[in-house]
This record gives structure tokens, sequence and C-alpha cells, in this order.
């Protein structure tokens, strides 16, 4: 163990093994998983943990050349079926992102993009097909904006922090 490791003597606290040196160390115990969130989406405001999901429908012309916040994406309303549900993210999640020629695992999606602590408190929105959105991520490939595409659905994630400033 002297060349590097720990081992978990009781609760929290470890003996750690770094560069030749032994020593005690506290390593606060993971938060606790959110759990499986699911609720129905509605128009208007919806909250989804500790934000608020603007969805907007729209005709596609009113947003014409317009410069979208970050925070906010465009997708085709007439390509959703079914209900819209905001979740978080669940195993076997797969999708396939916008302009992109394959299917992701959303585990390894999020993995790359966003950091450990939020993963299970980024916001999910789907319909009866799949996932339509994700936030930090982007929007799947079949809600993409065409030529074709008539009404839009704007998706907007607020969060709490963001909203105080």
């Amino acid at each position: 163990m002297l060349c590097g490791g720990k081992i978990n003597l009781k609760g929290d606290i470890y003996a750690e093994a770094h560069d030749g040196c032994l020593r005690l160390v506290t390593i606060p115990k993971a938060k606790e998983k959110t759990g499986h969130i699911c609720i129905k989406a509605a128009e208007g405001e919806n909250r989804f943990l500790t934000k608020t999901v603007i969805l907007t429908l729209a005709d596609r012309g009113q947003y014409e050349g317009c410069t979208l916040p970050p925070d906010t994406v465009m997708i085709d309303a007439g390509c959703i079926k079914g209900d819209i549900v905001l979740r978080n993210r669940l195993p076997g999640d797969r999708i396939k992102l916008e302009n992109r020629n394959f299917t992701s695992s959303v585990k390894k999606l999020l993995n790359a993009c966003t950091e450990a602590s939020e993963r299970d408190s980024l916001c999910i929105a789907a319909d009866e097909t799949g996932i339509i959105f994700i936030e930090k991520a982007g929007t799947a490939d079949r809600v993409k904006i065409t030529n074709s595409t008539k009404k839009i659905l704007l998706i907007r994630v607020v969060c709490e922090e963001t909203m105080k400033l």
C-alpha cells in the first residue's frame, strides 16, 4: 500500500498512501442519489428538483434568425409523440444527438461533459419514443429543426442559482 492507494478503517476514515507517505484522511460519503423522478410536463413553467423548466410552443417564424440564450434549445414540435415528461437519467438510456451519425449511451455522454455530482439531477425531456433533450448535452436528432418544421418547442432550463442573479 505504500506505493499508493487507500483502505477504509472505519466510517469515513481512511489510511492513504501517496508518494511514500502514510496518512489518515477523512473522505466524506458520497451524497445519496436523487432516485428516479418523472414529472409530466406542460407548456409554461415546470418544476424539476431545484430547476424551472420552461416549455414554449410557437410558430417557427417567430424565432427565425433569433439568437437563443445558452440555456434554451429549439426542437421540432411536430416530431414529438405523446406527452413530454421531465426525468433524470435511467440505466440503459441512449440518444442519437443532433447531427451525429451514432447513438450514445447517456451514461458515457454525461461522464464526458458533466461533473459526477450533478449527473443524477440533470433534466431529461422525453416523449413516448424516447429522449428528446438532455440538459448540458443537447437534443435528439429526430427532433432537430428542418426545412419542413412548422411548430417549434423551446425548452429552457433555469437553475435556482441563475434565477437569483
